[in-house]
């Protein structure tokens, strides 16, 4: 998931377990469409500030489905956060409730179903239909969540804009003889400014003083 175009367009789920105080990766797997498992040892994650985060693909509705509920199983992990393809779940809770996980599993079921319902009668499309439960779904979900205030579990949403391409790529290697001879032309032309001078011209240009102690290998 190297970028949120990247993770749109992909067809199947990929768990990331990580340290979001260290930034360290502690366990990623790849999935399905539909869903995704891992095995792991409780013990690898001790003294770890855990969490997780896990996409939703394409044909899957964006807010938490009762599985993702598990996280209250598990005292060691504080995030959990779900990636659909315009939302961002995040789903925080520092406790482990093995009940609160089946009401919150058997809630959100029936919320779902709600929501289904209501979309099914308000559309005759099947995108509008999906889109009316998506959204109230998750209306439904984070009003029943938030309003428990238990404590401090907590499910918010940001929406992902996607106004914009977002892209970055790694530099080619030459590879043309060409190109390389252009190259050796340019670098030895007194006419094109070189190294430290092509800095400290462009800084200039922007108004910038260039502190050319921070590259020495200028």
């Amino acid at each position: 998931m190297n970028s949120l175009k990247k993770r749109k367009n992909i067809d199947f789920e990929i768990l990331i377990y990580f340290d979001y105080i260290e930034g360290k990766i502690l366990k990623c797997k790849l999935g399905s469409e539909t869903n995704v498992k891992l095995k792991f040892d409780e013990n690898e994650f001790k003294g770890k500030h855990v969490a997780s985060i896990h996409n939703h693909t394409k044909d899957m509705y964006t807010p938490p489905s009762d599985k993702n509920f598990g996280i209250f199983s598990r005292e060691w992990e504080d995030f959990e956060l779900i990636a659909g393809i315009n939302k961002l779940w995040i789903l925080k809770s520092k406790l482990k409730d093995e009940k609160l996980t089946f009401e919150l599993k058997t809630s959100s079921s029936i919320l779902f179903r709600i929501a289904l319902e209501s979309a099914s009668l308000k559309y005759q499309n099947q995108d509008e239909i999906d889109d009316e439960c998506d959204e109230l779904y998750g209306k439904l979900l984070s009003n029943y969540i938030n309003d428990k205030n238990i404590n401090n579990i907590q499910l918010k949403q940001r929406d992902i804009l996607m106004t914009e391409n977002i892209e970055y790529a790694c530099r080619k290697k030459i590879r043309d003889p060409k190109v390389i001879e252009k190259i050796r032309k340019q670098a030895k032309d007194p006419t094109i400014l070189h190294g430290k001078e092509a800095l400290e011209a462009l800084y200039s240009q922007m108004g910038m003083k260039l502190n050319i102690d921070e590259i020495p290998s200028l």
